[in-house]
C-alpha cells in the first residue's frame, strides 16, 4: 500500500522558514544517510540564505498536514504516451478523505509487526 503525507503551505513573513522545517526533518533521517545526502544538496543547490527567507504559517501547515491512501488520488486512467517524460500535474484532495493520524500510526505499526501498544 502507498500512503501519500500532503502539506498545504501558507505564506507567512512572520511564520516559520523553510530552511528551519528542513532542520527539523534532520534528526529522523539520521538512519538513512541516502535521504540525509539528497536534503544536504537541496541545502547546497538552494542556498540556505533563500530558504531561511521562505516562510510559512507554521499553524497553518500543521492544520493541513494530512495522509491520504494513494488509491483514492485523482490520476489520470491512460498510460503515459509515447514520447512523453516527467509530465506533471497538480491535485485538488481537498474532497478526499485523509486518514487520521492515529489511524496512520496503527497502520505503520502492522505492516512492520509492530503490536497497538502506545508504548512501543
Amino acid at each position: 500500500n502507498i500512503y501519500v503525507l500532503s502539506y498545504m503551505l501558507r505564506h507567512d513573513d512572520e511564520g516559520v522558514s523553510l530552511y528551519e522545517l528542513i532542520e527539523q526533518v534532520k534528526p529522523l533521517l539520521m538512519r538513512f544517510p541516502k535521504k540525509l545526502i539528497k536534503i544536504e544538496r537541496v541545502i547546497k543547490n538552494v542556498g540556505e540564505e533563500r530558504l531561511k527567507e521562505i516562510r510559512f504559517s507554521p499553524s497553518y501547515l500543521t492544520e493541513k498536514r494530512h495522509v491520504y491512501n494513494a488509491e483514492l488520488i485523482p490520476k489520470f486512467l491512460e498510460y503515459t504516451p509515447d514520447g512523453v517524460a516527467n509530465a506533471e500535474y497538480d491535485c485538488d484532495m481537498e474532497n478526499i478523505t485523509y486518514i487520521s493520524d492515529d489511524d496512520f500510526i496503527n497502520i505503520v505499526k502492522k505492516s512492520i509487526g509492530g503490536n497497538d501498544d502506545a508504548t512501543t
